[in-house]
Order: C-alpha cells, then structure tokens, then sequence
C-alpha cells in the first residue's frame, strides 16, 4: 500500500527511510545535487531539497534490506555524525513554514514545535530539540502577548486600573 508523504509529518517524527529513492535527472537539475560539504548527512540534505518541490509515496513494504556493523563510518564517528545531524535538522526546521508546521498535528505553532521538539529529543538531536523547543516558546509567548493587547483596551474602557 502507498501513502503520500508528508515533509513536516513523516520528517519530523522520522515515520520514513528513504534509502531507497527513484530520481529524474530533471529533479536534481532543478534541485541540486548531493552537498559535497556534509558527510554523514548528504542523503537528508538532498532529501529535504527534493521534497519541498515533490510529493513523495510512500510503499510500506519492504525493498531493501540494510545492516550495520561496527567498522560502519557512522557508527566510529558517532559524535561526529550527530552533530551533523543536529546542525541539519535545525536548518531543516528553521526553513519549514508556518503552514508546514501547523499542518504537522492541526495545532498551534507553540503545539507543532513541541511536538517536533519532542521527536528530536527522542532521536538523541538534542540541539535541535532544544530549537524547536525555544521556537515553541517564542510561539507561546507572542499568543500570550496579544491576549494581553486583546486585554488591555478593554480593561481602559472599563476605566480600571492595572
């Protein structure tokens, strides 16, 4: 069965494996290639890009099977492979939209950033917990802010006093 996905969902909350992917190469003319720069992280980078031009689907079957083992790059650079990962999913989350984020559980942003927040935390991406989180609150505080200004001009008309 296929089910389409969702950037901000299935990315956030890692409900995907894309280590199988179908490319044109239209698709990388139109959105760039692996970045040559990133290390442990050049099949996100490119997956990110590709999915905010096009839908994928996802086939909940198994393709591929894949293994780890102890001389695998990630896992003897484990530190150095999580920083990475850290450093991508907070340019990941800072250029989602507020519609993206929104859409994510049909909630506040202050909601959706939690929410994000708490999937990176529960992935060990603690730096990018943590900007989800500060995120959540800003979000919180700007609600907080005009129920405040939404108070205000009626407690005046009131003519009573803070």
């Amino acid at each position: 069965m296929a089910t389409h996905f969702s950037i901000a969902r299935d990315t956030t909350k890692f409900l995907f494996n894309y280590k199988l992917n179908a490319y044109n190469k239209s698709d990388f003319d139109e959105c760039g290639t692996f970045n040559e720069n990133l290390y442990y992280t050049q099949d996100y980078d490119l997956w990110f890009r590709m999915a905010q031009n096009y839908r994928f689907i996802h086939v909940a079957e198994i393709l591929i099977h894949s293994r780890q083992h102890p001389q695998q790059c990630s896992v003897q650079s484990a530190n150095e492979a999580l920083k990475e990962h850290n450093n991508l999913f907070v340019k990941f989350i800072y250029d989602l939209s507020l519609g993206e984020i929104t859409s994510l559980h049909h909630h506040t942003p202050a909601i959706a950033f939690q929410s994000i927040a708490d999937a990176m935390w529960n992935r060990g991406l603690e730096d990018a917990g943590e900007f989800a989180d500060n995120l959540s609150k800003e979000f919180g505080l700007v609600k907080v802010a005009r129920r405040i200004k939404n108070i205000i001009p009626r407690v005046e008309n009131e003519k009573l006093l803070i």
